[in-house]
């Protein structure tokens, strides 16, 4: 994939706390490890609370009535991106679990560039194969580690946006046009 978007910087006057799904709500995300880590954040009084945007796309009813009571969890209806206000927006999180084929070959989805592009360190959860860049954070180890993890994200905001403008430069639609002209 490629970026076709131009990188717009993070704001700097919001507090930072929402972590952000945007796609298909379906079966490839890790929904007990959504929980627990919405439980935690809860049991902590943490900030942090995690937004999933997006057509909701054969969940189980059981799963659907646990998102709607999670307090730290908001459902929010599919929007284009540009609709989206990033201002208190953290991080991507893209919670998906590991040994289903079309994640674990999963080195970056496509709804991923657009989120660098607007300035989101992305926070994952299965697909092994993802790539190894500065601004990626794995979590699913241990779920205290992994809201120190969060914490840490939250410290390196700005610290890692060089390294998202970066990928963002390498990985734009008029660089992978230029490649693809040098192969010519």
């Amino acid at each position: 994939p490629w970026s076709d978007q131009d990188y717009i910087p993070p704001t700097t006057d919001e507090d930072k706390k929402v972590l952000l799904f945007w796609g298909f709500i379906n079966s490839r995300i890790n929904f007990e490890y959504l929980f627990l880590l919405a439980d935690k954040l809860h049991s902590v009084s943490s900030k942090y609370e995690i937004h999933l945007v997006g057509p909701i796309d054969r969940i189980q009813s059981k799963i659907l009535k646990k998102i709607h009571e999670n307090e730290k969890i908001k459902l929010i209806p599919p929007c284009k991106l540009e609709n989206l206000d990033f201002s208190q927006v953290l991080a991507s999180f893209i919670p998906y679990l590991e040994g289903k084929k079309e994640n674990d070959v999963t080195s970056i989805p496509n709804k991923a560039l657009p989120m660098l592009a607007n300035g989101l360190p992305i926070l994952i959860t299965g697909m092994p194969n993802f790539i190894d860049e500065p601004f990626v954070y794995r979590l699913c180890e241990k779920i205290d580690t992994d809201l120190n993890l969060i914490k840490k994200v939250e410290e390196d905001f700005f610290l890692i946006q060089p390294s998202i403008i970066n990928f963002l430069n390498q990985n734009s639609s008029k660089s992978r046009l230029n490649q693809f002209l040098s192969y010519l």
